[in-house]
């Protein structure tokens, strides 16, 4: 938080202001002119320094958001490619999950092993695919 060099510097300058407003009879005009420049010079340039590095810092936490939303969607795609490539089985498994009565490849013997192999051939065709389209 800059909050707290901001109420200092904006202290800084309303005791500049009291020190040009009121009358300090302790302080002789001379050493008061001169103090009071050399005094808005160094105040002056803080704050320069300190509006940059605000400015500094917020560019840094705009380089720190991107970066994390970067890497938030780098891992947002590989879930999707993960789910796409997965969908399909899932399908797959639901149709023959459902407990019908008459479907024809249940009483086929090879039955189950050619519906493995289409799922393992989906899933391989998937990843081969995602990496070609360089997604993996």
């Amino acid at each position: 938080s800059t909050r707290f060099g901001r109420r200092n510097f904006q202290r800084i300058k309303s005791l500049l202001t009291m020190m040009n407003d009121e009358d300090f009879q302790w302080i002789s005009e001379p050493v008061k002119t001169l103090f009071h420049q050399e005094l808005v010079h160094h105040v002056d340039n803080l704050w320069q320094e300190y509006q940059a590095l605000r400015t500094w810092m917020s560019e840094l936490m705009e380089i720190q958001r991107d970066n994390i939303a970067s890497k938030t969607s780098e891992r947002i795609n590989r879930l999707t490619i993960l789910s796409s490539i997965f969908l399909p089985i899932t399908f797959i498994a639901g149709v023959y999950g459902m407990n019908f009565k008459y479907m024809p490849e249940l009483e086929q013997p090879w039955a189950y092993p050619i519906v493995v192999s289409v799922m393992v051939l989906i899933v391989i065709g998937s990843i081969v695919y995602a990496k070609q389209q360089r997604w993996l």
